[in-house]
């Protein structure tokens, strides 16, 4: 028998890892910020954020990492390509429906 325990790191979700979580009240969190998701176990579901708390933890997210560029000054938005104001668009409007969609965007690769 496999024995799981919080901070254990796989390459992908297994049914077996999926079991544990749910007999265990853990929950995994996906880290995407590599070239294939990681799966950590992060904590148990006494540990989880409310509906509210998590919109709130979006919103200060959005608040540090969204318009901390939106609200650069004109000097700034007239040195970019229109294909860079397109996609910065796209970004934002997705920043301001996270409260919704829950899906925090990808920074641009050219903001990075």
């Amino acid at each position: 028998m496999v024995s799981y325990k919080i901070g254990d790191v796989f390459e992908e979700m297994t049914t077996e890892l999926a079991n544990w979580c749910n007999n265990n009240n853990a929950y995994v969190f996906a880290d995407k910020s590599g070239e294939s998701p990681k799966y950590i176990i992060k904590k148990s579901f006494e540990n989880i954020p409310t509906e509210e708390e998590l919109l709130q933890q979006l919103r200060e997210q959005r608040e540090i990492e969204c318009f901390s560029i939106i609200n650069r000054g004109q000097l700034w938005y007239n040195s970019l390509t229109e294909e860079q104001l397109a996609e910065l668009q796209v970004w934002y409007k997705a920043w301001l429906d996270v409260t919704e969609t829950k899906v925090v965007p990808e920074k641009l690769e050219w903001l990075k």
